[in-house]
C-alpha cells in the first residue's frame, strides 16, 4: 500500500470511527484473497476495498462478508452510504 492509500485509509477509518463504527485497517498488504480471509477471521460484517484503480475511478467496492456480494459505492459519499446500509439492517 502506497503512502497516498495509507493516508486515505487512515482518514476514512477515522471518519467511520467518529460515527461509532469499529474499523480495522490491513496495512500489511498481501493478496486480496489473503486480506479477505483476514476480514472473515475478524468477523467483519463488511470489507471496504480500494486500491490505486478505485482511487482513480472515485468508486470503492464494499463486500458483504456474509453473502460475498460486492457493491460499488462513491468515494465522495462512502461514509454516508455505509451508515445508510448499516441503519437499514438494524
Amino acid at each position: 500500500m502506497g503512502a497516498e492509500l495509507k493516508v486515505k485509509a487512515f482518514n476514512l477509518a477515522h471518519h467511520l470511527r467518529t460515527e461509532s463504527l469499529s474499523v480495522e485497517i490491513d496495512y500489511g498488504g498481501g493478496s486480496i484473497k489473503s486480506q479477505m480471509r483476514k476480514a472473515d477471521k475478524s468477523a467483519s460484517r463488511y470489507a471496504l476495498i480500494f486500491g490505486e484503480n478505485e482511487i482513480k475511478s472515485g468508486n470503492y467496492q464494499l463486500k458483504d462478508m456474509k453473502n460475498g456480494k460486492q457493491i460499488i459505492i462513491s468515494a465522495n459519499s462512502c461514509v454516508e452510504e455505509i451508515l445508510k446500509l448499516l441503519n437499514s439492517e438494524a
